[in-house]
């Protein structure tokens, strides 16, 4: 059995950015550090897209965005980010709350993962 999946990433500067190495998880590598300005990760969260898109996957821009990333065209048309997105980092209740889990009767995303669905399921809304 293989995995598929990727961790979503919070630097302690509020960045944030995915790895795909979920591997090397625990180990120090490069990829333990933002990719935009090289701070510490403060929050990491794995998704799990083995058997469904995205199992405990959370929508930063939804849930946590502070500010927004500034956008500045050059002078041959192309579009560069001069000020990366910040997001607040989510609580251990909060990333439990938004990571969303496919049901496996395909109907609804989950609060939990789960293997059987039931009428006592707890619904995202």
């Amino acid at each position: 059995m293989s995995y598929e999946g990727y961790c979503q990433i919070i630097g302690v500067c509020g960045h944030y950015y995915e790895n795909s190495d979920t591997y090397n998880y625990d180990e120090e590598t490069p990829e333990k550090k933002c990719q935009y300005c090289g701070a510490d990760r403060a929050f990491e969260n794995a998704v799990d897209q083995t058997n469904n898109p995205s199992d405990g996957f959370i929508d930063f821009n939804k849930h946590f965005l502070l500010t927004a990333a500034v956008v500045d065209v050059c002078n041959l048309g192309h579009q560069h980010i001069v000020i990366y997105s910040t997001y607040r980092i989510p609580t251990k209740e909060e990333a439990e709350k938004f990571r969303e889990y496919t049901c496996p009767n395909g109907t609804h995303n989950c609060k939990r993962l789960h293997f059987g669905c039931s009428d006592e399921c707890d619904k995202i809304v």
